[in-house]
């Protein structure tokens, strides 16, 4: 409900503080006037995203893990959450991620990424592999991280903090999990907007 209300508001700021902006207007003055609003609203909102770590029931699912549609065929998932991520904007502006996770049962786990998820939500490359940043944690049992934007030549289009953040907001973000055991994943979920603070 604050999302909505903040976000009805930006075009009524938009048209009393430059009536020329809002009209269509394209000069410097204009584009500095829309940055800033945007950065406004990113400071006043705080975007948080969850996820369940699921397995699949079988190897028979496929490449399809967690709580993704993915290719439609993966037969049915474990009730039994082997973890959850969240994710929440943060810093100044609110120009980057952080994220903690929590794991059991997984055994070594070697790493982290969130993919991309085409159209049919099909889950496809990496986007952003996750790096522990925080000083204290219990290796992918409990960990915390940051990060500011994607990987460099990543297979998503993602080229900056932006496109991560619409990704989320579209549901085309999914985090996938993997062990020593398991390199391709054991785990994963869709990552989801569960509200703005």
């Amino acid at each position: 409900m604050k999302k909505l209300f903040i976000l009805c508001l930006v075009p009524l700021f938009l048209a009393i503080s430059n009536p020329v902006f809002a009209l269509g207007s394209r000069d410097d003055g204009d584009a500095n006037t829309k940055e800033q609003v945007l950065k406004l609203l990113l400071k006043l909102i705080t975007f948080r995203y969850t996820a369940i770590l699921l397995p699949p029931e079988d190897d028979s699912s496929g490449p399809g893990l967690g709580n993704s549609d993915d290719n439609g065929d993966n037969g049915g998932f474990s009730l039994n959450p082997k973890g959850v991520i969240e994710l929440q904007t943060a810093g100044f502006f609110n120009k980057k991620f952080k994220w903690e996770i929590r794991t059991r049962g997984l055994g070594t786990v070697t790493s982290a990424a969130i993919h991309c998820k085409n159209f049919r939500g099909q889950v496809g490359a990496v986007g952003v592999t996750l790096e522990i940043t925080s000083f204290f944690h219990d290796n992918w049992r409990h960990a915390k991280g940051k990060f500011d934007e994607p990987d460099l030549g990543n297979d998503c289009g993602w080229e900056d903090f932006a496109d991560v953040m619409l990704a989320l907001e579209l549901g085309r973000g999914y985090i996938k999990i993997s062990t020593e055991d398991e390199p391709d994943g054991i785990v994963g979920g869709d990552l989801v907007n569960i509200g703005l603070y």
